[in-house]
């Protein structure tokens, strides 16, 4: 166990039988000022200090005992505040700082995951989610261990709040001209920049619109718009701008034809809706669209509202392997349940669903494992502090946590046409390793292929599993068919041995294979050297390739950026690519 000095004064603070930070994460000392108790979230900020201890982590430490930074603290949150002991806070610092590697400003939160019994894991794997899925910003958390008044609270989670500023939520600060008589009836003034939330409690700042739904007893069900709280003394102009135009997608939602959503997809964002209705389906959330729902604008007329930041996960993943939308859960979600039921959204959740199996789903269990791999020492020194709430068995919970998300995936793939690849753990086994040694193994690529680099390659081999059953490929049935570098292999399943060229030894290579095509391609690690064909099969103007036959697109490093039939085209970044026919190769430079 590593204690800087810091961490050391901050223990003597510590009562002899308090439980101890666990010395692998880094730890947040506070104190407040005259040791004042938080006592709730009417009480508003507490004067305080803190240091960060990096405790030997790649984190930068800020301040320390000798000489700690000034702070202010309060209470946040709403259920997690009044039904857990272990308590979330809101931190605004005394000025704007790069902590845990996230980028500056003063403002933080220490979130408790008190209510979280899936090994912390609900929130980090809905971010991570959110990220993968290209919402346009989501917040990063880092977890901590925190050290309150001397007490030792636990495994925390230090975590960018949501709010208005270039590298969170970037959107134009709304202007506070409410003193200002030449803007007081401006609408134009009113338009953004927002940040609104879809909120579960009746809590001011916000406004009530009342949605198109009708409980059996023939009651409208109200939908509270929290807004960001710095905007307290909003003008009338504001005020109604705002329920005007929530009001008004609101109304085209439950329009009976939804054949033409041009108006509504005019005022709200399909592409970012899609992306956060998937994080909601995967983590099955069935308190989205109900609580912690924010939406922003910018400002203009020509600007759309947008869904996201995602935030509370805490009431996902409880109904284990669950077959159906998250919608249909123990929570009113406001809209969504109409917004399905759009052509157009449907056909943009399609593509987006698409697009996230092909190139972003790779990955996920080394995130989860490492993150708790990351927390597994935090986590025990947790439970001893909170038994009645901590988490044990993380490995466990772990495989339940994917074992739930690999079925969602399934569930929504039928839903929507598609399937990720699962990476497989493929090596390359032959003569020079003695056919069952697997040390060499492939490395999965996003587009699908799977690479290595060698420094060299000679003798017979095959490409397989360690099974040798669920991937066996080897070479066609005519074995006097030899692997040429630089030129694509056809591969069979459960051929014969694969022999090079002239029995050469290649020195120095890349090796690709793409199960997808059924192909080997040996290359340079920089690129294929030129070989020509008489008659080029495709054409090039400008940065657009033209097929007219079929042929493969590789960037010099060997991923495949482009397959096109006869007749297709597709538009690349400038650079350098390989354009691949039969047993022809070419390098040509996009420009």
């Amino acid at each position: 166990m590593k204690h800087t000095t810091a961490a050391i004064l901050a223990a003597i603070t510590l009562s002899a039988s308090a439980t101890q930070p666990s010395g692998t994460l880094p730890v947040v000392y506070l104190n407040t000022e005259n040791g004042t108790e938080i006592t709730g979230k009417d009480q508003g900020y507490v004067n305080a200090t803190y240091w960060l201890d990096a405790n030997g982590t790649e984190f930068e430490s800020v301040g320390s005992a000798e000489a700690p930074v000034a702070t202010e603290i309060k209470a946040r949150g709403n259920y997690t505040w009044n039904g857990f002991d272990k308590k979330p806070y809101k931190l605004k610092l005394n000025k704007k700082t790069k902590l845990l590697g996230m980028d500056k400003s003063k403002h933080f939160a220490l979130l408790a995951h008190a209510d979280d019994n899936l090994g912390f894991m609900r929130n980090a794997l809905g971010f991570e989610l959110a990220r993968r899925l290209g919402l346009a910003w989501t917040p990063e958390m880092v977890p901590v261990e925190y050290v309150h008044n001397g007490d030792y609270k636990g495994l925390y989670f230090m975590t960018q709040t949501i709010r208005v500023d270039e590298t969170r939520v970037n959107v134009t600060e709304m202007a506070d001209f409410i003193e200002d008589p030449d803007n007081a009836s401006d609408p134009a003034q009113a338009s953004g920049g927002w940040i609104v939330e879809v909120d579960n409690y009746d809590a001011d700042p916000h406004i009530t619109i009342m949605e198109h739904w009708t409980d059996e007893d023939g009651n409208k069900y109200p939908i509270w718009f929290t807004y960001d709280k710095s905007m307290d003394n909003a003008s009338p102009v504001q005020l109604e701008w705002l329920t005007n135009s929530l009001g008004r997608i609101n109304d085209i939602i439950y329009a009976e034809d939804k054949a033409d959503s041009s108006e509504l997809e005019s005022l709200l964002d399909f592409d970012s809706l899609a992306r956060f209705y998937l994080v909601q389906e995967l983590m099955d959330n069935t308190e989205s669209f109900h609580g912690s729902c924010y939406l922003f604008r910018e400002r203009g007329d020509e600007s759309k509202w947008t869904f996201g930041p995602v935030w509370d996960f805490g009431s996902s993943m409880f109904r284990g392997n669950w077959d159906g939308h998250f919608y249909a859960g123990s929570y009113h979600n406001v809209w969504i349940e109409e917004l399905v039921k759009f052509p157009a959204f449907q056909s943009t959740v399609k593509s987006v669903w698409a697009e996230f199996c092909a190139e972003n789903y790779a990955g996920i269990n080394e995130f989860l494992t490492s993150y708790i791999n990351g927390i597994t020492e935090a986590a025990s020194t947790d439970k001893e502090r909170w038994p009645q709430y901590g988490n044990d068995d993380l490995q466990g919970k772990m495989q339940n946590v994917l074992g739930m998300l690999k079925h969602r995936v399934k569930v929504i793939g039928n839903w929507f046409g598609a399937q990720p690849v699962e990476p497989l753990d493929i090596y390359l086994r032959g003569t020079m390793n003695g056919w069952n040694d697997l040390s060499l193994k492939f490395e999965y690529q996003t587009d699908g292929t799977y690479s290595m680099h060698l420094d060299t390659l000679e003798g017979e081999f095959k490409i397989a599993t360690e099974d040798w059953t669920t991937v066996d490929y080897g070479a066609p049935t005519d074995t006097e068919t030899r692997l040429k570098k630089h030129e694509p292999y056809s591969l069979s399943k459960i051929g014969a041995n694969i022999k090079i060229h002239n029995d050469e030894v290649l020195n120095d290579v890349r090796v690709i294979f793409n199960p997808a095509a059924e192909t080997l391609l040996v290359s340079d690690p920089s690129g294929v050297v030129d070989v020509e064909s008489a008659a080029r099969p495709w054409t090039v103007s400008g940065l657009t390739v033209t097929a007219l036959s079929p042929v493969t697109v590789v960037t010099p490093d060997g991923r495949t950026a482009a397959m096109l039939g006869e007749g297709q085209a597709i538009s690349l970044p400038a650079g350098l690519y390989i354009i691949i026919s039969g047993s022809h190769a070419s390098k040509v430079a996009l420009r």
